[in-house]
This record gives structure tokens, sequence and C-alpha cells, in this order.
């Protein structure tokens, strides 16, 4: 067995990490469409204010995502966060909260993999870590 390869047990391969990485997701998936079911209601009826309301969104989308957020007053990057009293923001915050799920099974990881000296597997983990935060903050050529 090469050091990159997580040990076995009698389960068919699943160790205490795979099922940690799981319940994580499991959990944290449910939750998280749950609370993103809510927030996109509260956008849908009209609850909350939005940024751009939800009739006149199929007419602004056609432009690309650069006029769309340049023309609407929509944050970019990470700056969504400071308006979070507008239902359309909150939706994106909800839908950001699906991504963190993974983030934060992703972070679980590090400890087991420090442990087993698996240091391929952490510099990858690492990395797709990097490659979220990056993302998420349009850093990597994206708006959102």
């Amino acid at each position: 067995m090469s050091e990159s390869t997580p040990p076995r047990d009698d389960r068919n391969g699943v160790n205490d990490m795979n099922e940690a990485f799981a319940r994580v997701e499991d959990t944290g998936s449910k939750l998280a469409l749950a609370v993103l079911s809510v927030v996109f209601a509260l956008y849908v009826f009209g609850v909350l204010a939005p940024i751009v309301p939800l009739q006149d969104f199929p007419s602004l989308i056609g432009g690309g995502a650069g006029a769309f957020t340049r023309d609407n007053g929509v944050p970019t990057g990470w700056g969504f966060l400071t308006q979070l009293d507008k239902s359309d923001m909150l939706s994106l915050a909800a839908m950001m909260l699906m991504v963190g799920v993974v983030f934060v099974a992703y972070i679980m990881l590090i400890p087991g993999l420090l442990r087993r000296k698996d240091y391929l597997y952490l510099i990858m983990v690492v990395l797709q870590l990097g490659v979220f935060v990056l993302a998420g903050g349009g850093w990597l050529g994206g708006g959102h």
C-alpha cells in the first residue's frame, strides 16, 4: 500500500474519515437544501425586496454576467455578503451554504491526513480549499 492510499478496514474499504466526510455531507446538504428552499420562497413570493426583481430577471440575463452585475448594481465576488437584506443576495448566500458543506467536510479531512502522514492527499485537499475560496471570490475569472 502506498503512502497516498488511505488504510482500508474490514468494511469494504470504508474508514472513519470516509464516514465522517459522508455524515457531514449528508447532514449539511439536507440542512442547506432546507435553508435554500425557505430563502428562495422569500424571493419568489416577494417577502423580502431583491436587488433584481424576479419578473425583470429573464429580460436582463442576455448580456452576460459582467453587464448584468454592472447594469443592476449586483455586487461581485464576496460583495453579496453586504447585501443580505435583499432576497436575491440571501438566496446566493444559501447557495454558498451548500458549497460550504463541502468546504467544511474537506477541512475535517486535514487532521486525519496529517495523522496518517498522507501528504499527497493533504496537498490536494488544501489546494481544493484554495480553489473554493478563489472561485467564490470571483478571483478565477467568474462573477460569484
